[in-house]
């Protein structure tokens, strides 16, 4: 296991190690609940507010660790590549669509021109 992995797996166990704590808290918060000791009661809130502000510094920190991460930068570089693909496909789209367009309006002109002709040579259907 890599340092990578290593600091991963501490910040897994840190973060479960604090919902333990605050799964504890809770019940003991609701016992002085309970009790109506609101002394307690605050304390133990402090405590609980202080560890999921634990949490919310261990979220920012893998955030930052992943900002940082080779792989990452990699999967960026791939949907920028993606990107640049999708768009020169949509432009080659763009122009067959164009190129259509135009041979719809040329058929409709010779279609004119016919209907013209029609007037002075008959035609056999």
């Amino acid at each position: 296991m890599g340092p990578t992995d290593r600091a991963q797996r501490l910040k897994i166990d840190t973060r479960l190690a604090i919902f333990e704590n605050i799964n504890a808290l809770q019940r003991q918060r609701k016992a002085a609940i309970q009790a109506r000791d609101a002394a307690s009661v605050d304390a133990i809130q402090a405590s609980i507010d202080t560890l999921h502000d634990q949490l919310d510094d261990l979220s920012f920190m893998s955030l930052e660790a992943l900002e940082d991460s080779d792989e990452l930068r990699q999967t960026i570089a791939e949907l920028r590549l993606a990107a640049d693909a999708l768009e020169d496909e949509a432009d080659n789209i763009k122009t067959v669509a164009d190129a259509l367009a135009k041979a719809a309006r040329i058929i409709d002109q010779t279609v004119q021109i016919i209907e013209k002709l029609r007037q002075f040579v008959p035609f056999p259907m």
